[in-house]
């Protein structure tokens, strides 16, 4: 009977063993995968700090296309006038042709 129980104690022992060997296991996994998501929420912040460090200028730039898009539309209107004037121009020049013809 002692052999028995002693045997049951054995097998015990050996699933415990098994058991904290699994489990010692995950945890070395779990321990690297905690190092790599640290270094990830590092990295996310440099990210972060950068994407903010970004929107300064990212305005004023916005503020500079806003103001040459002003200057764009001023400029296509001048020169439309003066599209406008040369053509006017050369119908008078027409008119005064014929009107020598």
């Amino acid at each position: 009977m002692s052999e028995i129980l002693e045997e049951r104690a054995y097998e015990e022992v050996i699933k415990r063993d098994e058991a904290i060997e699994v489990l010692q296991k995950e945890l070395g996994r779990v321990e690297d995968e905690k190092k790599w998501l640290v270094v990830e929420v590092a990295d996310l912040r440099v990210a972060r700090q950068t994407v903010q460090d970004l929107k300064i200028p990212m305005g004023a730039l916005e503020k500079d296309v806003a103001g040459t898009k002003a200057v764009e539309e001023l400029a296509l209107a001048r020169l439309q006038k003066a599209i406008d004037v040369n053509e006017g121009l050369w119908k008078e020049i027409d008119v005064g042709r014929l009107a020598v013809a």
